[in-house]
């Protein structure tokens, strides 16, 4: 674009679910950019610290002010604002969405796929985002405290294993010709790249800039209650068994590794989503 123009007035007048919409899809960057740091330390993806600071300030004037956006707070308004269209900027300078979309944005486009490809009515995108930004925060609490004790050498040399087409063509069902070439990229690839796990500080390097992202809306639940989003996919009228195939399989839809993909290959996968689901 050669030129964006916002009226204030206007915005502070949308529907309170698209403002909720753009909060919450916003409040995702959180976990999207963890997924990045990840990706950065396992398979040494490029990472650029100035799209992060290009959001970062605006989610934590948000943090402190989620409350003010069911009472259209101008000032609130125009944070929330100003930081999507960093979140878009950010994205643009990089050439993708990788400052933007990790594993929030995996289970939040699976459950639209499926769902319209059914013939069903889906929820607006960014609400979807919150409540997968939700459990994947937990996670990534619970990923943090337990990465110790997780056998990271047996994952490095582990081969991938053969992508099982008819599991993953039950799942998709008609979207799968959609997926498989993404699918069958990242089954084939190493999960690891790097070998710096082997270096003394790995671990609470890789913790500290995890949480230094996760940390800019420390309380992901508490964000989306003080804004009146809704919070759980149940709100949105999505049920507890295609919320669960979402977290377990929406990673086949973008061979770009995510929380779920390290996840599955600890074997803990499915333990996390039982637990916080």
């Amino acid at each position: 674009p050669l030129a964006i123009f916002l009226d204030l007035d206007i915005l502070c007048q949308e529907p309170l679910l698209l403002l909720q919409s753009g909060f919450s899809d916003l409040i995702g960057k959180v976990t999207a950019n963890s997924d990045w740091v990840l990706r950065h330390f396992l398979q040494e993806e490029y990472i650029c610290d100035y799209s992060w600071e290009l959001v970062r300030e605006a989610l934590q004037i948000l943090w402190e002010s989620a409350d003010q956006i069911p009472q259209r707070n101008p000032e609130a308004i125009k944070a929330l604002t100003i930081a999507l269209l960093n979140s878009g900027f950010s994205m643009a300078l990089v050439g993708d969405s990788r400052p933007a979309s990790g594993a929030e944005h995996l289970v939040a486009h699976y459950l639209e796929m499926v769902r319209l490809s059914q013939g069903g009515k889906t929820s607006l995108h960014g609400l979807r985002v919150g409540a997968a930004t939700l459990l994947i925060q937990k996670m990534y609490r619970r990923f943090l405290q337990e990465m110790n004790d997780i056998d990271w050498d047996k994952i490095a040399t582990s081969s991938p294993p053969p992508i099982d087409k008819e599991i993953l063509e039950k799942q998709f069902g008609p979207l799968y010709p959609f997926v498989e070439k993404e699918a069958t990229s990242k089954i084939a690839a190493p999960l690891f790249i790097s070998n710096d796990r082997k270096q003394p500080h790995f671990f609470s390097t890789l913790s500290q800039a995890i949480s230094e992202k996760l940390d800019a809306i420390p309380d992901v639940e508490q964000s989306l209650k003080r804004s009146k989003t809704p919070s759980t996919f149940e709100e949105l009228g999505f049920d507890r068994s295609l919320v669960k195939n979402a977290f377990l399989y929406s990673r086949f839809v973008r061979k770009r590794i995510t929380l779920l993909d390290f996840l599955d290959e600890a074997g803990l996968l499915e333990k996390y989503v039982e637990e916080f689901l």
